[in-house]
């Protein structure tokens, strides 16, 4: 078995559907960090959870 066929691999999406995966990151980055600031403010809702979140949505575009 050579070890190309042990590594992951790469899905290469098209121009149009890789636009649209950065647009729908940044919008839910973009929103669950508002929502995580407002949970830094507000007792009830849990603020670092989502900041998590959109960390991770907005270091995911490309």
């Amino acid at each position: 078995m050579s070890t190309t066929s042990m590594n992951a691999v790469n899905f290469v999406l098209p121009e149009p559907m890789n636009e649209f995966k950065n647009q729908v990151l940044r919008v839910v980055g973009v929103a669950c960090a508002a929502i995580g600031m407002l949970g830094l403010v507000l007792p009830v809702l849990p603020g670092v959870p989502f900041l998590i979140l959109a960390g991770f949505c907005l270091s995911a575009i490309d």
